[in-house]
């Protein structure tokens, strides 16, 4: 099968990306061809496809022309079709996220040809047109209950009328172009994400649920830790940063690092200082054989998110080097953990909730913590596999080909 593989741009900045480029690397071990296209990005030399890549927009500027590159990106659509004029037809075109760079620009050109579209979702465009189903921090459906001006009117966007309203026009004008009716077949990575989908508009029909997967073939089990509590991501307040500083500040026995990119790295490092942590080490952006060198030697992998996370790829790294999981207990990570199974589970943004569940972690005696390492383990063997992966997606490709 050709497969046409869609990402916002060809570089790894959070959990979407990394299961873009495993999606891959799986798919081609499988015997499929893969034709790739992202706007340009960190790892563009390792893509035989890369001349036909276009730029990515820089929305840092203020030229007016970005606005239009939001909401219809003419170089996207003009690359994508050099594109697929100049490999064989594909089969099927898989979407990850593909807004905001890319834009639905695409599915012109790929509706065009009759080619089948799968799109996987990763967050909430569909259903919050901010993707996070948050209003000042708090969770929010007021676009579902009610209407998408809501966004608007709510500021939903950095406390911003003028780039909530941005958000709210992309979201009504890639509606009316078609990322719902246009896409045969949605991926939903989670349940809880599913009904979120169908409480949105989107057709049972086009719905289908499989969560997100790890290759495990090169990691061997192993229990053996060094101490810490490691967060490693994304670096955004939904992320659960705050509460997890305040948390580290009431356990000053533990030792907590923090690896990772984003806006809210300045605000980590002057909390840490403010708050003389010594046990808090922010050590930067970690990718490759240095992240897993940290997962390994982790007692336990924290994702305190105070959003509604689908199927986070933490966690599921996490059990592939036999980490407990200590996670908040919302969206998809219910799905996830199984408290006092694999992990322990707390209340979203509740510090007292989220320094008992370390507690709990700390009380286990060796052999229920390695007990537990082996079921998180196991867990991922058998929900998260490769294997497991390959045989749901290709179910949902067998409907559209």
């Amino acid at each position: 099968m050709n497969i046409l593989s869609v990402n916002q741009k060809f570089e790894v900045h959070g959990g979407s990306d990394r299961y873009y480029f495993n999606l891959n690397e799986l798919l081609d071990e499988r015997g499929h061809r893969i034709f790739e296209f992202a706007a340009k990005g960190e790892l563009d030399e390792s893509s035989d496809f890369s001349r036909y890549f276009p730029k990515q927009v820089k929305f840092d500027s203020k030229n007016p022309k970005n606005l239009v590159d939001y909401l219809y990106n003419f170089n996207a659509r003009n690359s994508i079709s050099k594109l697929l004029d100049n490999i064989p037809s594909p089969d099927i075109v898989h979407l990850q996220i593909y807004y905001g760079q890319l834009t639905v620009s695409i599915i012109d050109e790929i509706k065009k040809r009759n080619i089948p579209i799968v799109q996987t979702l990763h967050e909430y465009k569909l259903s919050c047109p901010v993707y996070t189903h948050l209003k000042n921090d708090d969770i929010c459906h007021a676009c579902i209950d009610n209407s998408a001006f809501s966004c608007v009117s709510n500021r939903c966007k950095d406390g911003s009328i003028v780039k909530s309203l941005v958000r709210y026009l992309e979201f009504v004008f890639s509606k009316w172009k078609g990322d719902r009716q246009f896409i045969d077949q949605f991926i939903c990575v989670s349940n809880f994400q599913k009904e979120l989908m169908l409480k949105a508009g989107i057709p049972s029909e086009k719905l289908n649920v499989v969560y997100n997967f790890v290759q495990t073939r090169n990691i061997k089990f192993n229990t053996v830790n060094a101490g810490y509590y490691l967060y490693f991501g994304r670096l955004e307040k939904l992320k659960g940063l705050v509460t997890l500083l305040e948390t580290a500040k009431m356990l000053p026995a533990i030792k907590f690092l923090i690896a990772g990119d984003g806006p809210f790295k300045s605000q980590i490092n002057v909390y840490i200082q403010n708050h003389n942590l010594d046990n808090v080490e922010f050590v930067g952006f970690k990718q490759g054989q240095d992240l897993w060198d940290l997962v390994k030697l982790s007692k336990a992998v924290l994702v305190p998110s105070e959003w509604y996370e689908n199927c986070s790829m933490t966690v599921l790294e996490a059990k592939a080097y036999c980490k407990p999981v200590i996670a908040s207990s919302i969206g998809g990570i219910t799905e996830q953990i199984i408290d006092g199974e694999n992990g322990f589970l707390h209340e979203p943004a509740n510090v007292n909730s989220f320094v008992a569940a370390i507690d709990k972690l700390e009380a286990l005696s060796i052999q229920d913590y390695e007990a537990m390492c082996l079921r998180s383990r196991e867990d991922l063997d058998l929900r998260y596999s490769a294997d497991v992966h390959y045989r749901k997606l290709m179910e949902v490709y067998r409907k559209v080909t």
